[in-house]
C-alpha cells in the first residue's frame, strides 16, 4: 500500500508539472505580418460605410424647400467635425450612404428640426442610422385638464441625447421673439392659452390658479421661466407671445428644457397659427414626458397654413408636484432664398449659385487621410508600407437635389520609398468617362499614359484619372538617394500638393456615382498593366491580367477576391486620418503596436490603431524630419 501511494504521488507531482508548463507556454510573439492570421473577407478597411434614412416633421410642406442636414462625428455628445451633407426631398426625408471612419461610435445629426445624437449599433453597417424628427410631434389642442394631459401624454416618448447649447444650424439668428433669455422683468398676464391677445413684443403668463408661472434666477444671475406646482396640486400653465406671420412661412421654436427631481410632470412646446379673427387654425406641438433634471433642447417647427396673421408661441406644462425650467427661447421665420434652389442663404456653400449648394469633404473639411502602398505586386514587400505615400483631401460638391456637380481633390505625396517610377490614380467605378466634362492639375509627363481629349485615361470604360505618372517628377529623390522621406537622417524633401479638379458634364445623384475616396491604386515601375488596388477593390480594364496568381498575389475574380496575398495580406492600405508611416525596410507590426490585433479581429479591436494613443506605437521606428 505504501508503495502504491508513493507511485500516485509521482504520478499527480508530474501532472502537476506539465499543467504548470502547458498554463506557462504562450505562444510566439507575431512582430511580422506575414505571422498574423487574416480572415477571408477582411479588406484592411479603417473606414466604413453606413446608410441613412432621416425624416423631419411631417408638419413642414417641403414641395419647395430642400432644407439641409448636417451629419458630424462627436465627443461629449457635442458635435466635432462634419462628414457629410444634403438635402432632404419633397417627402422631408433624406436617404443616402457614405462613409466614415471606423472609429466612429455615434453620429450627430443637426438641421433646423434640432440637433440628436444616434449611437451607432454594430447592426448599423446593416440597418442604417435612422431618425424621424416627427416622431414626437402631435396636433391637438393644449392640454388644460387633467383627462387631456393624459390622453395626449401616449404621443410623448422619451428625450433625446440633445443639450443645451448655442450650436445653431444657420449662420446668424433673427429671433422673431422678444426677451428669450427672460433677462428683461416685463411680463403680462393672460387667464387662458386661448384668449386671443395682440402681438405685444412680451411674454404673458398664462395661469388658471394662483400665479405659479414666474421669472427664476440661476446661478450667476442666469435668469429662466420657471413653472411650478405646490405639493398636492395639479397644474397646466405656461408662457405665451404672439408674432405676425404669413401663410406658407416655415416657423421655428426652439427651447432648453429641464425638470425638478421629483414629481410627474410633460413639457410642450406648441406654434398655434391663427386667423384674423384670433381663433385657432391648427396646433403643432411636441412633448416631452418627464423631462431631465439636466438642459436639454428641443424644437418644433412648422409652414403656416392658408389664412395665418399670426402664430403663438407656447410654453405649456401639466405637473404634479414638480418644477419646470425654460431658457434660450428661439424662433426663426423663413429665410432668404438668393439662387432659388431651395436651399436658403444661410445654410447653402454657394447662395449665389443655383448649380451648387453643398461642399461634402472625407475625410473633413479639416482633415486629411493617406494612402500607403507596397509597389512589390504581385510579389510580397517589406511591409513598411512607405512605397508610396499620399496624403489626399476630397471636396465633393452636390447640388440641392443632392447631384455631383464638381469634385476637387487635393494629393500631397510625401514619401517614395521605392526606387521605381510609380504612379497614381483613382477611378470612379460608376461615372462614364463621358459623364466628366474636364480634368485639371494633373501631371503626365512620361508618355505611357494615354488620354481622352476631358484628360480622363484613354481605353477605360468606367472614368479613371491619372494623377501622376511617376512620384520622382513631384518628390524628386535629393542627392541621387533611394527613395524619399523614408530614412532617418536623410535629406528631407517638402511634398508637393497636386489639385485635381473636375466637373461632370450633367449632374448625377452623389448615391449613384459613389462617394470618395473612391478606387485609388498606384501605377508600378511605368509598366501601365501592373496596377496595385486596395484590398478588395476591383482592377481597370488596363490591368495585365496575367500578374494575377503570380507571387503571392491570390485575385480570384470568380470568387471576388483581389490584391489579397494566399494569407490574405494587402499592397496598400487607406487610413482616414494623416499617417505616420514606418521608417524604411521596417514592417508595420514593429511600428504600430496594436496593428495585428486589429487585422486579426477583422478590423472589430483597435479601430484606432493609428491613432498617437499612449501605447499604441513606437516613435523610434516611425519616420520624422
Amino acid at each position: 500500500m505504501k508503495k502504491l501511494i508513493q507511485i500516485f504521488s509521482v504520478i499527480i507531482i508530474l501532472l502537476s508539472i506539465n499543467s504548470c508548463k502547458k498554463q506557462n507556454t504562450n505562444p510566439p510573439d507575431k512582430n511580422k505580418i506575414n505571422d498574423l492570421i487574416i480572415a477571408d473577407g477582411f479588406d484592411f478597411q479603417n473606414i466604413k460605410n453606413i446608410k441613412t434614412n432621416i425624416k423631419l416633421p411631417y408638419t413642414v410642406d417641403f414641395s419647395e424647400n430642400r432644407s439641409r442636414v448636417d451629419f458630424y462625428s462627436t465627443k461629449n455628445n457635442q458635435p466635432v467635425k462634419l462628414l457629410q451633407t444634403g438635402s432632404v426631398n419633397k417627402d422631408g426625408v433624406f436617404e443616402g450612404d457614405f462613409s466614415i471612419p471606423s472609429t466612429i461610435d455615434s453620429i450627430y445629426i443637426k438641421s433646423f428640426a434640432g440637433d440628436v445624437v444616434i449611437p451607432l449599433e454594430s447592426s448599423a453597417k446593416e440597418d442604417g442610422v435612422n431618425y424621424d424628427y416627427g416622431f414626437d410631434y402631435d396636433t391637438v389642442p393644449p392640454p388644460d385638464t387633467v383627462d387631456k394631459a393624459k390622453s395626449i401624454r401616449g404621443n410623448i416618448k422619451a428625450c433625446n441625447i440633445l443639450k443645451k447649447s448655442n450650436f445653431k444650424n444657420s449662420k446668424s439668428v433673427n429671433n422673431l421673439i422678444a426677451n428669450g433669455d427672460f433677462e428683461t422683468n416685463d411680463f403680462g398676464v393672460q387667464f387662458s392659452w386661448n384668449n386671443p391677445t395682440v402681438v405685444t413684443g412680451k411674454w404673458n403668463f398664462v395661469t388658471y390658479n394662483k400665479p405659479y408661472v414666474s421669472r427664476y434666477e440661476e446661478e450667476n444671475n442666469n435668469h429662466v421661466l420657471k413653472i411650478s406646482t405646490p405639493n398636492g396640486k395639479r397644474f397646466t400653465g405656461g408662457a405665451s407671445q404672439y408674432i405676425y406671420v404669413n401663410p406658407g412661412d416655415l416657423i421655428t421654436f426652439t427651447s432648453d428644457i429641464k425638470a425638478s427631481n421629483s414629481g410627474y410632470k410633460n413639457a410642450y412646446l406648441y406654434l398655434i397659427p391663427r386667423r384674423s379673427n384670433g381663433s385657432p387654425i391648427r396646433f403643432y406641438a411636441i412633448g416631452i414626458y418627464n423631462p431631465s433634471t439636466q438642459w436639454m433642447t428641443k424644437t418644433v417647427t412648422a409652414t403656416m397654413p392658408a389664412y395665418t396673421e399670426k402664430c403663438q408661441i407656447l410654453i405649456w406644462t401639466y405637473s404634479i408636484n414638480s418644477s419646470l425650467y425654460f431658457d434660450n427661447v428661439v424662433v426663426t421665420g423663413p429665410s432668404i432664398d438668393s439662387d432659388g434652389d431651395g436651399v436658403d442663404d444661410d445654410t447653402d456653400d454657394y447662395p449665389d449659385d443655383n448649380s451648387r449648394a453643398f461642399n461634402i469633404y472625407f475625410p473633413d473639411i479639416s482633415s486629411w487621410g493617406t494612402f500607403a502602398f507596397e509597389d512589390s505586386w504581385p510579389y510580397k514587400g517589406d511591409y513598411d508600407f512607405n512605397d508610396l505615400v499620399i496624403d489626399y483631401q476630397f471636396n465633393q460638391i452636390t447640388n440641392a437635389n443632392n447631384q455631383l456637380v464638381e469634385v476637387n481633390g487635393k494629393f500631397a505625396l510625401k514619401a517614395s520609398g521605392a526606387s521605381y517610377n510609380n504612379g497614381f490614380g483613382f477611378q470612379i467605378p460608376n461615372l462614364n468617362p463621358s459623364d466628366i466634362s474636364s480634368v485639371t492639375g494633373i501631371n503626365i509627363q512620361d508618355g505611357y499614359i494615354n488620354l481622352q481629349a476631358n484628360n480622363t485615361e484613354a481605353g477605360q470604360s468606367k472614368a479613371t484619372i491619372i494623377v501622376f505618372d511617376n512620384a520622382f517628377n513631384i518628390l524628386p529623390s535629393p542627392g541621387g538617394e533611394l527613395g524619399v522621406n523614408t530614412k532617418q537622417g536623410g535629406q528631407y524633401v517638402e511634398p508637393d500638393t497636386l489639385d485635381i479638379n473636375f466637373t461632370l458634364t450633367t449632374p448625377i445623384s452623389i448615391y449613384t456615382t459613389g462617394t470618395a475616396p473612391y478606387n485609388p491604386f498606384i501605377i508600378i515601375k511605368k509598366t501601365r498593366g501592373r496596377e496595385a488596388h486596395l484590398p478588395g477593390y476591383t482592377p481597370t480594364d488596363l490591368v495585365n491580367t496575367d500578374y494575377f496568381g503570380q507571387g503571392s498575389d491570390d485575385t480570384n475574380p470568380a470568387n471576388n477576391k483581389y490584391y489579397k496575398t494566399t494569407n490574405n495580406l494587402p499592397w496598400g492600405i487607406n487610413i482616414p486620418a494623416p499617417f505616420d508611416y514606418p521608417i524604411e525596410k521596417l514592417d508595420i507590426l514593429q511600428a504600430y503596436l496594436h496593428f495585428g490585433e486589429w487585422a486579426e479581429s477583422s478590423g472589430n479591436s483597435y479601430t484606432d490603431w493609428y491613432i498617437d494613443n499612449s501605447g499604441y506605437r513606437n516613435s523610434n521606428k516611425i519616420y520624422s524630419h
